[in-house]
């Protein structure tokens, strides 16, 4: 694997309330390497480029002329996706893998400046990883012969993931400031009244819906499985999911992208709804969510610049009560067992 697809990049993981970079050499590393590319190289695709530049146009149409910095031609709006999307890959910004992440990834955006013939990726955003779906993806790939094709579909998992989670480093580059999503741009049930979801609306026009992996109760692999991928087609309960075909994932961790993504024409059509009835969790909720307030710091911010803005791949609405129940249900049982050791 040659390094120098994505410059300057720097992982780093908590150990004993340390961050410690990883060397370049080690399996974490490698991964989150590999995953940063595919997310980068499905975003310079052509149609993901056109996709970028209708994402642009919806953030800038409803930040109004005083919320953005774009001062140029829309016509001109390619090359600066063109100069975002290079700036990601030669000046990537900082990647932490860590507890704290809710759902599989986040993105920290700070008050960068309001030029952006000098926006500078790695000083205008950190990423951070959450560390099960890291170690899932070492546990995979070193097991293949119990975890089967796990790794595969958590690499392409985790390549849609960063990809949604630059879209909101895009809106960084729009806004040059921290300022939030405007509302409108959004997928219905995600966002709220006062903050859109970039990333959400992305998935859908380009993917063709929101990609989720759903567990099984009976894999005994528990925690430590990919799940199963769906496409949906929005965010609410009832929405219409369809498997996702084994064999686009397999065509699309190799970088062969089609869109919009494939389903299996041999699955029976579901919902959230129903995956819930049978026992299945979104696999984000499989994992111990701790509290914002210890999460690792940001990049540093250019002199005098120290708010931040976080956005993360949330739930759709409708599902964050359910996630907050089983979190704390978590809690709970971990306090207990902590009990019954004194």
């Amino acid at each position: 694997m040659s390094q120098s697809r994505i410059r300057d990049l720097h992982v780093y993981t908590n150990e004993s309330g340390s961050n410690v970079e990883l060397p370049s050499s080690s399996t974490r590393y490698r991964i989150v390497e590999a995953a940063i590319h595919l997310a980068l190289s499905l975003l310079e695709s052509p149609q993901g480029r056109r996709s970028l530049v209708d994402v642009s146009k919806a953030i800038l149409d409803n930040a109004g002329q005083r919320g953005h910095i774009y001062r140029d031609s829309l016509d001109n709006l390619p090359a600066w996706i063109d100069r975002f999307l290079k700036s990601i890959r030669n000046d990537c910004p900082g990647v932490y893998i860590d507890t704290t992440v809710k759902g599989e990834a986040y993105a920290r955006r700070v008050n960068w400046g309001n030029d952006m013939q000098k926006y500078e990726a790695g000083q205008a955003v950190t990423i951070y990883i959450h560390n099960v779906l890291i170690d899932n993806m070492v546990y995979s790939r070193q097991h293949p012969e119990i975890t089967e094709n796990s790794y595969e579909m958590f690499k392409f998992q985790l390549g849609l993931v960063l990809a949604h989670e630059i879209i909101h480093c895009l809106t960084g580059f729009l806004l040059g400031t921290t300022s939030d999503t405007p509302p409108n741009v959004t997928l219905d049930r995600y966002g709220d009244t006062k903050k859109g979801e970039a990333g959400r609306m992305w998935e859908k026009r380009l993917l063709g819906g929101v990609v989720e992996m759903w567990s099984s109760p009976q894999d005994g692999l528990g925690k430590r499985q990919a799940g199963t991928p769906y496409l949906f087609d929005g965010g609410r309960q009832h929405a219409i999911g369809r498997r996702v075909s084994v064999e686009y994932i397999n065509n699309f961790i190799k970088e062969g992208f089609s869109f919009p993504i494939a389903t299996s024409i041999e699955a029976p059509a579901t919902t959230r709804t129903q995956l819930s009835k049978e026992q299945s969790k979104e696999t984000s909720a499989l994992r111990t969510k701790r509290s914002m307030k210890n999460a690792p710091a940001a990049s540093s911010p250019p002199p005098g610049a120290s708010s931040s803005s976080t956005s993360y791949r949330r739930l759709p609405i409708e599902s964050q009560a359910t996630a907050s129940q089983a979190y704390q249900e978590t809690v709970s049982q971990r306090n207990q067992k902590t009990y019954d050791r004194r």
